[in-house]
């Protein structure tokens, strides 16, 4: 449900929830994408990631409740914030999700992207043949705080190790510290940025040496590789 379409009270207290969690500015950040098209107007830093994890092949202890996603699991992963196509038509083939289950619940997932992911209708990211893509994290609040997080990425990305994936690709919003520090607490990451520009559609982007000034759109995506 969009923010728009929640009422008042749950507005209210779900605004607080997540600045308790994320902060006040990220918080704003969040609501204004509910509110506001990105294609009007969108300032903003992504921090990219290329991070060589072969090591995490050793890990092979995982929680038994984790596993990966199939899709008999697509009515209850309905109910999350999760992009449509990837339960219809991607999932296990362009991605893969883990979930981590509390008796019938599922209290956590991780997205893991290969070959591409769509980040938005104007932004692909391409995804080579050795390297996967970290596409989402999310944790019930109510099992926050518990490490659920970290332990949904051991499992993932030590998993995409043994299938022959041993490089970890991906952006995260910069003022996103939590998916960071779930992140530092698996391995040391170290970012790059990724600065956009959007207005009325007209794009500027700046990643590493590369800047370019376009309008993109569904047909004619903006594809960027790590």
């Amino acid at each position: 449900m969009l923010w728009s379409e929640l009422p008042m009270m749950k507005k209210v207290k779900s605004f607080l929830r997540m600045v308790r969690e994320v902060g006040v500015i990220y918080t704003l950040q969040q609501v204004k994408w509910t509110l506001i098209p990105d294609w009007l107007i969108e300032l903003n830093i992504w921090d990219a990631s290329a991070t060589d994890i072969r090591h995490l092949a050793d890990l092979t202890t995982h929680d038994p409740n984790l596993r990966w996603a199939t899709p008999s699991d697509v009515p209850r992963l309905a109910a999350f914030d999760i992009k449509p196509n990837v339960l219809t038509d991607a999932l296990n083939k362009t991605v893969r999700i883990a979930v981590y289950e509390d008796g019938d619940r599922i209290v956590g997932y991780g997205q893991y992207a290969i070959d591409h992911w769509d980040q938005s209708d104007w932004l692909r990211f391409r995804i080579g043949d050795e390297e996967f893509l970290g596409a989402g994290l999310w944790v019930d609040p109510d099992f926050r705080g518990r490490g659920l997080g970290t332990r949904i990425m051991k499992f993932g990305w030590s998993e995409m190790v043994r299938c022959g994936r041993h490089r970890a690709v991906g952006i995260v919003n910069r003022l996103n510290r939590n998916m960071k520090q779930a992140s530092a607490n698996v391995v040391k990451i170290r970012y790059e940025p990724i600065f956009v520009l959007r207005f009325l559609g007209f794009t500027y982007y700046r990643y590493g040496n590369q800047r370019q000034l376009g309008r993109w759109t569904p047909r004619n995506r903006l594809t960027i590789t790590f």
